[in-house]
């Protein structure tokens, strides 16, 4: 499919600059002057069913977001309306799903990552997620002296990072501590803030304050999730946990709802703007 080849030539380039900048957190003999990026946060683009179309107010984000031109857009988890083959869902219905999410993203200009949401998997089954995106679970890259790690916390029921995906963010976090910034990207927020007082680990996230503690230890600035049912940001020991959840209505709904979010970011210093269509 021409659509297919397309994003796969963007992901393609975008994995051939993460790998020039690379050089940029790792040649460099001490931390740099924090440079300031543009991107964009997406999530909960999922259909309300397997089987129904996706909502005109995802390809109208899109193309809202395109006009913007970020450096590049993440989406934070649930593409698509995946879950479990008891509930009648098959691979079938989650391609399809894929094929027409990419169809609307397939004029985007800027870099398209992803994050693997608890709706993006079958049976917990990560291969048709990485397959359509070109990513795995758990990937990171680089843009000039900023670090971004993109986590999967769909391993533990209801949330959670396997030990290997664990070992593998230690031994990433170690090696990008010559880089200005670090930010990480995952579904689930390992840290909740009931009622804004102070933060603590999430129960429904296992290990959360393991994962937060190495979050501290190696400096990472910024968290951004997609779970909640409205936008949040706290801070706990130095690290910014930001829940940016978004809705994808049918038609307008009464109240607002965000669809993306606009981050500029330099080092500690996050200013994230919301965005509706309506």
């Amino acid at each position: 499919m021409i659509i297919g080849k397309k994003i796969h030539i963007l992901i393609l380039a975008a994995s051939l600059i993460a790998g020039m900048l690379y050089l940029s957190c790792t040649t460099t003999p001490g931390k740099s002057t924090a440079q300031t990026i543009r991107f964009a946060v997406l999530n909960n683009t999922s259909p309300q069913s397997p089987y129904a179309a996706f909502p005109e107010s995802v390809p109208a984000a899109l193309a809202q977001i395109q006009q913007i031109n970020p450096v590049f857009i993440m989406h934070t988890g649930n593409i698509i309306h995946g879950g479990f083959s008891w509930m009648g869902i098959r691979f079938a219905d989650m391609e399809k799903q894929y094929h027409q999410f990419f169809s609307h993203a397939k004029n985007l200009s800027s870099l398209l990552y992803t994050t693997v949401g608890p709706l993006d998997t079958l049976n917990g089954d990560t291969s048709l997620y990485s397959s359509n995106t070109d990513h795995t679970p758990y990937y990171s890259f680089n843009y000039g002296n900023t670090h971004f790690i993109v986590l999967n916390s769909n391993e533990k029921n209801p949330a959670g990072i396997s030990g290997q995906q664990f070992t593998w963010l230690t031994k990433d976090l170690e090696e990008s501590s010559l880089c200005c910034t670090i930010m990480v990207f995952i579904y689930h927020c390992p840290m909740s803030n009931p009622r804004r007082r102070n933060a603590q680990p999430d129960p429904a996230f296992h290990d959360g304050a393991k994962l937060h503690e190495l979050f501290a230890q190696y400096g990472v600035t910024s968290v951004f999730s997609s779970d909640g049912k409205r936008r949040s940001s706290f801070s706990h020991e130095k690290v910014t946990y930001n829940q940016l959840p978004c809705v994808f209505p049918e038609k307008k709904r009464y109240g607002r709802n965000n669809q993306y979010y606009i981050i500029d970011a330099a080092g500690e210093n996050t200013d994230i703007t919301e965005h509706s269509i309506y």
